[in-house]
């Protein structure tokens, strides 16, 4: 659902929010309370920002964001992505500088000792001491502590420095290893959780895996092969191969979460329409971009005989040509509905059905 934000930097800085999970402390870490300690600071520091963007940011723009997911030069908006980008990196060198002051320092009495100056801008000063982080130099080194957050500096080193530590673990406060983080963001992001679990359970129950991807923001994708190799990225655009559904936030857009089902040989279900349960063919007829002329599946023809890729495709009387090509492209949603939900099931079921040969 689209959101307006006060100014555009602001709702840059609510991407930070909507991708961050609840609490869920790691039993391998420091003590639970040092946990929640920083995890209360990460977030503090997002929700400053967002209630008041011009402690980061010395200019603020209209609030604005792209309405074309897949073709964002659709808007005609040239300058907006540079604009939301910049944002997002201005955010991200704070965090960084925090990620990098983890990774050097280590925890004496409360406090974080770095053994080397650092440099940090005005702004970053002016913020870390808005969000009660203090900074003094003792002789060559640098010490941090923080009045109402004693603790949190074991869990900010560990977070910085255990075995395969990374930066988005750190600025989303991912303690838990293995935890299913992306389900519960999403499950929210959906604006149905009980839908979003609905789907989540048939998937489990039906054998689909699923793949985490931390590559940049979370993303969540449930798969199943059909004699083919298992997806080494997720996504529901290309080189899909595989049946399931995937999850992903573009934060460029003015709805970033997105839901794909993934549709593998389009050709051989709009082949086999008959086969398909009633339900995934009322999906597949209103669904599937009925053919427009545009060419592509015969470019590469010199003869200018090859007839085009569409097919035709009946249901109640009614006639369509159908496009089999990337499928993705129609079949994604940014929220879910009970009604959405049976019609996903609907079709992964006969999608199952038709590439298992049962």
């Amino acid at each position: 659902m689209k959101t307006d934000f006060a100014c555009l930097e602001q709702r840059m800085v609510n991407t930070y929010l909507e991708t961050f999970p609840s609490f869920v402390p790691s039993e391998d870490g420091p003590g639970i309370r040092a946990q929640e300690q920083f995890y209360q600071f990460i977030h503090g520091l997002y929700q400053r920002l967002s209630g008041d963007p011009t402690l980061m940011f010395s200019a603020l723009h209209e609030d604005d964001a792209h309405t074309y997911r897949f073709n964002k030069g659709a808007d005609n908006k040239p300058k907006l992505k540079g604009l939301m980008r910049k944002a997002i990196k201005k955010i991200d060198a704070l965090l960084m500088c925090f990620f990098q002051l983890g990774q050097s320092g280590h925890v004496d009495a409360n406090t974080l000792v770095v053994d080397v100056p650092v440099k940090m801008s005005k702004r970053h000063q002016l913020l870390s001491e808005q969000l009660g982080l203090h900074q003094r130099m003792e002789s060559d080194r640098t010490v941090l502590n923080h009045n109402d957050h004693a603790e949190m500096f074991q869990a900010w080193t560990w977070m910085a420095t255990r075995p395969g530590a990374s930066f988005l673990d750190f600025t989303r406060c991912l303690f838990r290893e293995n935890y299913p983080y992306a389900s519960n963001i999403y499950a929210r992001l959906s604006g149905n959780e009980a839908a979003f679990r609905r789907l989540e359970r048939y998937l489990i129950e039906n054998s689909y895996t699923r793949m985490d991807n931390w590559d940049g923001t979370l993303t969540l994708d449930y798969y199943k092969t059909h004699g083919d190799k298992p997806p080494t990225k997720g996504g529901f655009q290309y080189g899909i191969r595989h049946t399931g559904i995937s999850a992903s936030y573009d934060l460029l857009m003015d709805s970033p979460q997105v839901f794909g089902l993934c549709i593998p040989r389009m050709k051989e279900i709009l082949r086999t329409f008959d086969k398909l349960s009633s339900r995934a063919q009322d999906l597949v007829f209103a669904r599937t971009k009925r053919c427009d002329g545009c060419r592509y599946c015969v470019q590469t023809d010199k003869t200018g005989k090859r007839p085009l890729a569409n097919m035709q495709v009946s249901l109640d009387g009614k006639e369509l040509r159908l496009c089999p090509y990337f499928p993705g492209y129609t079949y994604c949603w940014t929220g879910l509905s009970d009604d959405l939900v049976d019609d996903m099931i609907a079709m992964l079921g006969s999608m199952d059905l038709l590439f298992d040969g049962a």
